[in-house]
């Protein structure tokens, strides 16, 4: 049962941060912030570093 609980936690937390990902691309888009930019904002504010292209083709 504890791991069940870890696991739904760990999904929690990537599906938070991935929706905080997202809401940091628009901004950026909206604001007319370059892709460069806006993937080395990810890269720092979210500690990842090749993820951010993932995201940047996915959500940009």
């Amino acid at each position: 049962m504890c791991s069940a609980l870890e696991e739904l936690e760990q999904q929690g937390i990537q599906k938070g941060m991935q929706q905080g990902i997202l809401a940091n691309i628009r901004t950026c888009k909206t604001f007319h912030i370059s892709k460069e930019a806006t993937v080395k904002n990810i890269m720092k504010e979210f500690g990842l570093s090749e993820e951010a292209n993932e995201y940047m083709e996915k959500y940009w």
